[in-house]
């Protein structure tokens, strides 16, 4: 197997601030919780980057507030109106519906996991 020099392949400067958020005042980080969304390649402790003037797009995965705290699921069009539905088993669909208390908050635009924690 040959050896790769990193070097050869790393860019100047990386800065993940600049590159992930496209809008600062209108971003916040948010830890996930659970494995729900594993089939959208979210796992448990991925730190997520939420932007809350993005709009929302069938198949985005959104951050809502529900039942007085805050869910991520995957955002789509229903026959009725959009709902919130998770990829994953076990979780039931919400209706978006801010005079019930489900209201989208932010649109997910990026996801880190960590590997090797230490």
């Amino acid at each position: 197997m040959p050896f790769l020099d990193p070097e050869d392949h790393l860019e100047q400067s990386l800065n993940l601030q600049q590159r992930l958020v496209k809008r600062p005042a209108a971003t916040f980080f948010l830890r996930a919780r659970g494995d729900s969304l594993a089939a959208a390649r979210i796992h448990d402790g991925d730190l997520l980057v939420v932007d809350r003037s993005a709009e929302a797009v069938d198949g985005d995965i959104v951050v809502a507030a529900a039942d007085g705290g805050f869910v991520i699921r995957q955002l789509r069009r229903g026959d009725a109106g959009w709902v919130l539905d998770s990829p994953g088993p076990g979780k039931p669909r919400l209706a978006v519906d801010p005079e019930a208390g489900v209201q989208l908050w932010g649109v997910v635009t990026a996801s880190i996991t960590e590997h090797g924690r230490r």
